[in-house]
């Protein structure tokens, strides 16, 4: 407050522009602070997406992730979660990651957002003296003075004319003066707030507007749809899209407790096989439908479009061999045709085969 004091000896009716310079400062921080937080939050959320393997592709890669680390993590838990609430563990996975990037790159994350309050108190200074310039050196209206600032600052940060709205209707005494006292205050407060992001732990990422993890769920969902007789969830990227639901892969339907009708063991067959065969399944009314007529079977059934096809996720079949005492507990089930072949597939073999798409 030195330099304020050797002006007041100097200029005459300053005290008014200290305290109109101190106030626009006050609020300036509060936003220069905001836009800090969402250029962060913008381009944080960009590099993950660009440098993590499980983002920088198609949902179909993104899933392919998911059910890589399912088999890394071996947790029967987890993969229910997937298999029931596929829409919660995608959301999750997604978190889990994001916090990990913030943990792991916590340095530069706070490193870049100084560089960023740099950034803005430069579009600030740029904005004081454009607004300034050519304006009356003694008595000019604070109101033309914040129509200009607010117009050079264009958006770039969120100020506005109404934050300071009290002073609106009064004279900026001396305008150099005014402009060096902004500038004087700005430094003062960009120092603090970079001090404010080397003293800190890790980011606080309740400041953003948004959260990262939400951004990308958000980029990166789709429909949440999923299979009557395995739970697999359809393949379309747009929400509530036209057309039918179709998924490539689809599971056995034991995964999702299906049985052999008035018994108490697993049916292991694959919906995308019996829809070709002679086999009829019961609907939620009660009533046999031939698979190869499914779509008659109601409105959850009709607006799938299930291909023929005998091909199975090796996934699958290593996790209903690996899990099947799990399984047998959880759905209260037994089972008592599970292919041979399936038995001899490994963790490793599934992880490899993950790993290569």
């Amino acid at each position: 407050m030195e330099y304020f004091k050797c002006f007041e000896v100097t200029y005459k009716g300053t005290t008014s522009d200290v305290v109109l310079a101190e106030t626009v400062v006050k609020k300036m921080r509060a936003a220069i602070q905001q836009a800090v937080y969402d250029r962060c939050l913008l381009t944080t959320t960009d590099i993950i997406k660009y440098n993590n393997p499980a983002f920088n592709g198609n949902r179909s890669n993104l899933e392919n992730h998911i059910l890589l680390d399912l088999v890394e993590k071996n947790d029967f838990n987890e993969f229910m979660q997937y298999i029931e609430s596929p829409k919660q563990h995608f959301a999750k996975f997604i978190e889990t990651r994001v916090d990990a990037h913030f943990s792991d790159k916590n340095e530069e994350i706070r490193n870049m957002c100084k560089v960023f309050v740099e950034t803005f108190k430069k579009i600030v200074e740029s904005a004081m003296i454009n607004s300034t310039e050519n304006l009356e050196s003694d008595n000019a209206k604070v109101e033309i003075w914040l129509d200009r600032f607010c117009k050079e600052l264009n958006g770039q940060i969120v100020f506005s004319k109404y934050d300071v709205g009290a002073f609106k209707s009064q004279n900026i005494n001396n305008t150099v003066f005014f402009k060096e006292s902004v500038t004087a205050f700005l430094e003062e407060a960009t120092n603090e707030l970079k001090s404010s992001f080397n003293n800190t732990i890790c980011i606080n990422t309740k400041e953003f507007r948004q959260k990262p993890h939400e951004i990308l769920i958000e980029q990166m969902s789709g429909c949440w749809e999923q299979c009557p007789f395995c739970l697999a969830s359809c393949e379309a990227t747009i929400p509530n899209h036209e057309g039918d639901h179709s998924v490539r892969f689809h599971q056995p339907k034991a995964v999702k407790g299906g049985r052999w009708h008035g018994t108490d063991k697993f049916d292991t067959d694959i919906c995308s096989s019996l829809v070709e065969s002679d086999a009829s399944y019961m609907n939620s009314e009660g009533k046999w439908i031939p698979y190869k007529k499914y779509r008659s079977g109601g409105p959850k059934y009709e607006k799938w479009s299930i291909t023929p096809e005998k091909e199975l996720q090796p996934i699958w079949k290593w996790f209903v061999c690996h899990f099947k005492s799990q399984l047998e507990n959880y759905y209260k089930l037994k089972f008592q045709d599970i292919p041979e072949p399936w038995e001899k597939i490994t963790k490793q073999v599934v992880i490899e085969l993950l790993k290569s798409k």
